[in-house]
């Protein structure tokens, strides 16, 4: 077991408490300036609301005067989520060497098994090697890599070789916490190998069967989601119907997303339907992001689109083999998808001049 350094004096480690929100805003601050994604680590009573909600499951430390000086938290998507993100992992530069974010994970890893969460989801920059290892060491697993995720805003993490507007891809990983459920897993034919590799690597009890169901009559039923920090969109798919793309357009216009710099739509893996949906959206641009075990109720498959492409291969830092693997597979379903869109210009200028 890894010996700890002593805890600076004057230090607690306990959770976040109503009333440590200004002080938590203070710390996101003077980690992060101005640059931090999360948006709602910078309002005091947006943090608040995630709390009374019990969205947000936090472990803090605080120093003798009660400000707060290391953070560690999940949000999960709604009360009663079995999986969550990991989120706002920081430590006061003035307490570093103290081992204070083993600590405070500690702390949170008890509240994990309170809340019966089952998996983890990770987000690890590829702006440097640093997070992808301390996130790996956690045994948590590759499950993707979403192009553009963090917005050029994110400074810390921008380097000088980074040409202007660039958006930093984000290598997306899964840290089981419990056991999950077997479970059988519509995958798309050309996702077949990909998703295998990914299961396999999980340890998660999955058979992927052959399915070319086509959409139901049924209307669709979708939720959507606006990240305006990160420019981004996520379309939430819950039920696909026939009119499943044309629902996805009305739903991105009627939010005023047509500037979104990425949109990601969520597909069910439980859904027999979910292969000829994801044909549909890759004639418009969409492509592999990443599959996402236990969200909801049960597995997704993220596909992305992107306005961009990576201008330097080589400046995207992955750590090992298999996020290598992933990065290359993604970047070639993005090549293939841009050659398929061309070829249904028509349709495809159409839809996204509608959105």
């Amino acid at each position: 077991m890894r010996s700890l350094v002593p805890e600076p004096p004057g230090v607690t480690i306990r959770k976040l408490e109503p009333g440590d929100e200004p002080s938590l805003v203070r710390c996101v601050v003077r980690c992060y300036a101005d640059g931090y994604p999360h948006r709602a680590f910078y309002d005091a009573d947006e943090i608040r609301r995630l709390l009374s909600r019990e969205l947000l499951h936090s472990a803090v430390a605080v120093d003798g005067a009660g400000e707060v000086v290391a953070h560690l938290g999940v949000m999960l998507e709604h009360r009663g989520s079995r999986t969550a993100d990991m989120v706002l992992g920081i430590v006061d530069s003035r307490f570093r060497g103290h081992a204070l974010s083993v600590r405070v994970g500690a702390l949170l890893a008890r509240e994990f098994q309170r809340l019966g969460l089952i998996g983890l989801y990770l987000y690890a920059t590829t702006a440097h090697a640093i997070s992808q290892k301390l996130i790996l060491e956690s045994k948590s697993i590759e499950t993707g890599v979403l192009l553009g995720y963090l917005p050029e805003a994110t400074s810390s993490m921008q380097r000088p070789t980074d040409p202007p507007g660039w958006r930093i891809p984000s290598i997306l990983l899964y840290l089981p916490l419990a056991e999950s459920p077997a479970r059988t897993a519509h995958v798309p034919r050309r996702y077949r190998e990909i998703a295998r590799e990914i299961y396999a690597r999980t340890g998660l009890e999955r058979q992927l069967v052959e399915s070319g169901d086509d959409l139901p009559d049924a209307p669709t039923r979708l939720r959507l989601v606006l990240d305006a920090a990160r420019n981004l969109a996520r379309v939430v798919i819950e039920r696909a119907g026939r009119d499943l793309v044309s629902e996805v357009g009305n739903g991105l216009r009627d939010v005023g997303s047509s500037a979104a710099h990425i949109v990601h739509i969520d597909l069910r893996l439980s859904d027999p339907s979910t292969p000829a949906s994801v044909e549909m959206f890759r004639e418009l641009g969409f492509f592999f992001g990443g599959i996402l075990p236990e969200l909801g109720d049960g597995d997704v498959i993220r596909l992305q689109f992107t306005r961009e492409r990576p201008h330097d291969r080589g400046a995207i830092a992955v750590v090992t083999e298999v996020s290598e693997g992933l990065l290359d597979f993604v970047l070639a379903d993005q090549e293939a998808t841009l050659a398929l869109s061309h070829r249904a210009s028509r349709r495809t200028s159409e839809w996204w001049g509608r959105v």
